[in-house]
C-alpha cells in the first residue's frame, strides 16, 4: 500500500515505442478489494517525444500538469470516496496522430500490472489527444468495449479514421468540451461528431459543453474543473458514476428532489434553491433543470443548470418551482418545491432552543409578535432534511415549551413551522439536539448571520479541535483549528465570504465528529 501518491516514469514497452507516466493515489493497495478507474491520458502535438528524455513532456498541461502538482485525485461520490489511477503515455514525433496501439498498450498493461476496475477506463485527450480520444473507440466496436468513457476537449477530428457508430454501437460514454472561440480547432468538428453518434441511436447519449469563451488553451482547464466552477456535474463526478455494467436495460431512474416548501418575508427577496438530495440509483445525472412553472413573473435563478442555486428578486406571492434530472440513459423525473413570499411575517421568534434531559428532548421559544398566526406546528427529522410532524400549539401564549418523548437515536433536527390564518407559513432557524448525551454543547449567534459568527463550545473536551464548515450539499468550505483549554470556548469566526445559504458547522477531534450545528448566511 502507497503511504503517499506517487508519479513514476516507465521504461519504453517492448516493441513499441511506448513510454509512460503512472500516477498511482496516495493509499493505492495493489491487492486490496477496492478496484481504481483508470484514465489514460493523450497530450497534445506539442508534447511528443521519444518517450524517455522526453517523457516529461507529458506533464506540462491539463491532467499531466495536475498530477505534477501533487492532485489527490480523490473524489468523494455518494457518500464514498473514489480514487484515480492514470496513465500518460508520450507520442512518437514520428506520427501525425495518435496510433491506436498506444491505448491498447496501456490497457494491456493495467491488466497485467495495476488493481484496476475495467469496467471503468476512461481516455482523456487534449487537443491532438483529444482526437486520439476519438479514434480509439471509432476504429471498431471492439476497442470501444474495451473503454467506459472518453472526455475529448478542444480536440481535434480523429473520429475521421473509423465511424462515429462504432462508438455508439460499443456503449461508450462521451463527454467532450469545446470553446466556441477555438482559434486552432474549430468547434464544429465536435458539434458533428456529438450530432453523428446521437445519430446512431446510442444507449448513452453523447454529451457536449460549449464554452462560450476560452479560446483553446483554456479549454482543458474548463474541462478538469473540480470544484463545478464550469459545469455541475464535473468530469470527476461524471467518472465516478459511469461504468460499463450500467446498461440502458439495467438503469434505474434519477430520483429528484427539490426539497422542502420555502417561505421568505419581504423585504427579504432571496433563498436558495436545494436539489443536492437529487440522485441517481445506479449511474450519474448529467443534467439538472430548474425552471418556474408557477408565481409571479419577477425572479431570477442564478445557476439553473445546476442542483443548488440562489433564486432571487423574488416578488410577493406564491411560486412553484420544477426541478427537472435527467441520467446518462436519458431517463427523465421531475419534482417542485413551493416558495412563498409574504409581507409581514406573522411571527417573530426568539430564543428557539432545545436540550437533552434524561430519554426527553425539551424545547422552548417566546414570541415577539404573533401578527394573524394561526399555529406553531414541531417538525422534527433524523437527518436535517425530511421533517415529520411531533406536535402543535395554537398561538396566542407568547412562549411555549414542548418535550419530544420518542426521540430516535443519535442527532435531531427540530424547526417550527409557523402558520398564518391564510395558510401561509414560515420556517424557523433549524436546531440540533444529540440524543446520545453529547460531550459538547454547541452555541452559535447571530442566527442569520452576515459576516462574523460567534461559536461557543461547552463541554468536557480539551486540546486541539477543528472547527470545520460543511456547505448544504456536503463541500468543506473552511476549516480552523483551536485550542480548548477551559470548560467552554468562544470565539468568532469570518463567513462573509460564504455564499448565501444554509451551512453546518461541525467540531472534530482528531478526526471525529464530537457535535454540529447549522446556521444561515445572509
Amino acid at each position: 500500500m502507497l503511504g503517499s501518491a506517487q508519479l513514476t516514469a516507465k521504461p519504453v514497452e517492448p516493441g513499441r515505442a511506448v513510454g509512460f507516466y503512472q500516477f498511482l493515489p496516495e493509499g493505492y493497495n495493489q491487492s486490496g478489494p477496492y478496484k481504481y478507474p483508470l484514465i489514460i491520458n493523450m497530450h497534445g502535438s506539442g508534447e511528443q517525444g521519444n518517450g524517455t528524455t522526453d517523457l516529461d513532456l507529458t506533464l506540462q498541461w491539463g491532467l499531466g500538469e495536475m498530477v505534477r502538482k501533487n492532485a489527490t485525485l480523490k473524489f468523494n461520490f455518494k457518500g464514498q470516496q473514489q480514487a484515480f489511477v492514470v496513465l500518460l503515455p508520450q507520442l512518437a514525433k514520428e506520427y501525425l496522430d495518435w496510433q491506436t496501439f498506444y491505448v491498447d498498450s496501456m490497457i494491456n498493461y493495467a491488466v497485467k500490472n495495476l488493481n484496476v476496475d475495467f469496467n471503468k477506463i476512461f481516455l482523456s485527450g487534449y487537443s491532438l489527444g483529444g482526437g486520439g480520444a476519438w479514434r480509439y473507440p471509432a476504429t471498431s466496436v471492439e476497442n470501444a468495449n474495451r473503454i467506459a468513457g472518453i472526455i475529448p476537449a478542444a480536440p481535434s477530428p480523429g473520429y475521421t479514421f473509423g465511424s462515429l457508430c462504432n462508438i455508439a454501437d460499443g456503449k461508450v460514454a462521451v463527454w467532450a468540451h469545446h470553446s466556441v472561440d477555438d482559434d486552432a480547432i474549430n468547434v464544429q468538428y465536435t458539434r458533428t461528431a456529438i450530432d453523428g453518434i446521437n445519430a446512431c441511436s446510442p444507449d448513452i447519449r453523447a454529451l457536449a459543453n460549449f464554452y462560450p469563451v476560452g479560446m483553446h488553451n483554456q479549454t482543458w482547464l474548463w474541462a478538469l474543473d473540480t470544484l463545478n466552477d464550469h459545469q455541475y456535474p464535473n468530469m470527476w463526478e461524471w467518472m465516478a458514476g459511469t461504468t460499463r455494467l450500467n446498461t440502458k436495460a439495467n438503469n434505474n431512474d434519477p430520483i429528484a428532489n427539490a426539497g422542502n416548501d420555502i417561505a421568505i418575508a419581504l423585504p427579504l427577496t432571496t433563498t436558495v434553491l436545494n436539489g443536492a438530495a437529487s440522485t441517481d440509483p445506479n449511474d450519474v445525472i448529467v443534467k439538472y433543470e430548474w425552471t418556474k412553472t408557477a408565481g409571479p413573473s419577477g425572479f431570477t435563478i442564478q445557476k439553473p443548470d445546476y442542483p443548488v442555486s440562489n433564486l432571487t428578486n423574488l416578488q410577493y406571492g406564491a411560486y412553484t418551482f420544477q426541478l427537472k434530472v435527467t441520467d446518462e440513459f436519458g431517463a427523465v423525473k421531475t419534482d417542485e418545491v413551493n416558495v412563498n413570499v409574504t409581507s409581514v411575517l406573522p411571527v417573530g421568534i426568539i430564543n428557539f432552543k432545545g436540550k437533552r434531559s434524561g430519554k426527553l428532548n425539551y424545547l422552548s421559544w417566546a414570541t415577539s409578535t404573533e401578527n394573524n398566526l394561526d399555529r406553531f406546528e414541531i417538525l422534527r427529522s433524523s437527518d436535517g432534511t425530511n421533517f415529520i410532524i411531533i406536535g402543535s400549539f395554537a398561538s396566542g401564549r407568547n412562549s411555549y415549551s414542548f418535550a419530544d418523548e420518542k426521540t430516535p437515536a443519535g442527532i435531531s433536527y427540530y424547526r417550527l413551522k409557523n402558520v398564518d390564518k391564510d395558510g401561509s407559513f414560515t420556517y424557523s432557524e433549524i436546531i440540533t439536539i444529540n440524543n446520545d448525551n453529547p460531550l459538547l454543547v454547541l452555541e452559535k449567534y447571530p442566527n442569520p448571520v452576515l459576516d462574523m459568527l460567534t461559536l461557543v463550545v461547552t463541554g468536557a473536551v480539551y486540546g486541539k479541535l477543528e472547527i470545520a464548515i460543511y456547505s448544504f450539499d456536503g463541500k468543506l468550505v473552511k476549516k480552523q483549528t483551536v485550542t480548548k483549554q477551559d470548560v467552554s470556548w468562544k470565539g468568532t469566526i469570518n463567513i462573509a465570504a460564504l455564499q448565501k445559504g444554509v451551512y453546518t458547522i461541525q467540531v472534530q477531534k482528531a478526526g471525529s465528529m464530537m457535535e454540529n450545528t447549522s446556521f444561515v448566511k445572509e
